[in-house]
């Protein structure tokens, strides 16, 4: 757990980099009425300081910011509240919360278009991005990213908004010829791959359709940025299937339950070769586990047990909607990656695994809230910013925890379980525009120059 300090210089450094990238703006914080009311964005950069406000409507919001006679439209708020909605928790089986867990990643906001000056859109949640995004690590291009849904394999920009595309791409058409081919089965479903692309490996998790899984790995795999379409980056010139290693098959799951942990999971390709995976079995809990790569054999040791599984309740995965399931983030600077979902019904608590890429050490947390969302936002180069949707009501603001990673995986054990976050003790809150009972949301900014942030590998 981070202290205070690292709230005002915290976070670590690059060597090299320039100072000025920690004025991006890092995440912002809303509220936002089910009807006209009120609702309102305060947008932070990644030094913690407020760099833009906005405020809908002529009810309760931010006092003195700027104004927009309903902002949005009164159609914001009375038909498109499902995006940004807080003034009711995440507990329960709706999915016309913004507050939820599982209700951003890597590409963003499921619901929400964020600007920089802290205005904001919607977008249809129904898109597959959230649940079809799979780890691109040392990304070089980290406003782009890759995809799998079912036959589909393609890359596309990060933004929700615009990624949600199986053709028809700035990179090219989807490219199909994994399916039932390449010694690959038809149940490589949902975001199930990974890239490396400082070891430039690539992997690819399937299913046998009955929640046993295998990995088969790519080696020599140029990265996307080098080529012009999706076909030339997934086909057989780029990933050579002579250098295919693929592994047994993974039976030792604790239970299986339906869709969202037969097909769906966050798969890192680590430095080492080891390739660690996440999942979460709804009704049930989380689970990760790891595939240790031999490098005298050239060859992957199956896992006989979990790295780390944790079970409480009911909760929803991926065939209750878009809004539900696992979900992945990367630090900015690439170093880490953390998995996580929902531990309540229906989008409240959260499981998580951090994995360290560099050698697949891991740090696991879980928080059995019933009634608050929790938000994991990547913060200045290895750290992470861990929000919590408390009752912000008398003015109470948004709670945020800091989280410097590089610490803590030198502090702590590999596999170590509940290493501070979740006590919610040492903690600083945030204003957001509130009315009474409000439980506001907290987003990563999609604006902000990733580019800024890339260091020398």
């Amino acid at each position: 757990m981070s202290n205070l300090s690292q709230f005002i210089g915290g976070g670590g450094a690059a060597g090299g980099l320039s100072p000025k990238r920690f004025l991006e703006p890092c995440f912002t914080t809303y509220g936002q009425d089910g009807g006209t009311s009120w609702g309102g964005t305060f947008v932070y950069d990644h030094n913690l300081n407020l760099v833009a406000h906005r405020k809908r409507g002529n009810g309760y919001g931010p006092g003195g910011t700027s104004q927009f006679t309903d902002w949005g439209g009164s159609e914001f708020g009375e038909q498109f509240y499902w995006a940004a909605r807080t003034q009711n928790d995440p507990g329960s089986s709706s999915d016309d919360r913004g507050n939820g867990t599982s209700c951003a990643s890597l590409v963003g906001d499921r619901g929400l278009t964020i600007s920089n000056n802290g205005e904001f859109t919607w977008h249809h949640p129904g898109r597959k991005s959230q649940s079809s995004v799979g780890t691109w690590v040392h990304n070089r291009t980290p406003d782009v990213s890759i995809f799998n849904d079912n036959s589909e394999q393609w890359i596309g920009p990060r933004s929700y908004r615009n990624a949600d595309c199986t053709g028809g791409m700035s990179y090219g058409e989807a490219y199909t010829g994994m399916w039932n081919a390449r010694n690959i089965n038809s149940n490589d479903r949902h975001g199930t791959q990974g890239y490396n692309e400082l070891t430039k490996k690539f992997v690819i998790m399937e299913s046998d359709g009955s929640y046993n899984h295998r990995i088969t790995v790519w080696s020599n795999v140029e990265s996307p940025s080098t080529l012009t379409d999706s076909s030339e980056f997934y086909g057989a010139t780029n990933m050579d299937d002579s250098t295919q290693v693929q592994s047994g098959w993974f039976t030792s799951r604790p239970t299986n339950q339906d869709t969202e942990d037969n097909y769906r999971g966050v798969v890192v390709m680590c430095d080492n070769g080891d390739v660690v995976v996440s999942k979460m079995i709804p009704h049930w809990g989380f689970y990760t586990m790891k595939f240790t790569w031999d490098e005298s054999t050239n060859s992957y040791t199956v896992p006989t047990g979990t790295e780390w599984q944790d079970s409480w309740t009911t909760s929803y995965g991926y065939a209750n909607g878009q809004a539900f399931g696992i979900r992945h983030n990367v630090s900015m600077d690439g170093k880490y990656v953390w998995a996580y979902s929902a531990a309540y019904y229906y989008n409240s608590g959260h499981y998580m695994t951090v994995t360290r890429v560099s050698d697949g050490k891991m740090l696991h947390s879980e928080w059995k809230g019933s009634s608050q969302g929790c938000f994991f936002i990547p913060w200045r180069d290895s750290s992470m910013l861990y929000g919590v949707s408390h009752n912000a009501d008398g003015d109470e603001g948004m709670y945020a925890w800091a989280n410097d990673f590089d610490d803590l995986f030198e502090r702590h054990n590999n596999n170590t379980v509940n290493w501070g976050i979740e006590n919610h003790r040492l903690y600083r809150t945030f204003d957001t525009a509130g009315h009474s009972t409000n439980y506001p949301a907290m987003k990563q900014m999609m604006n902000q120059d990733f580019y800024a942030f890339l260091g020398d590998e």
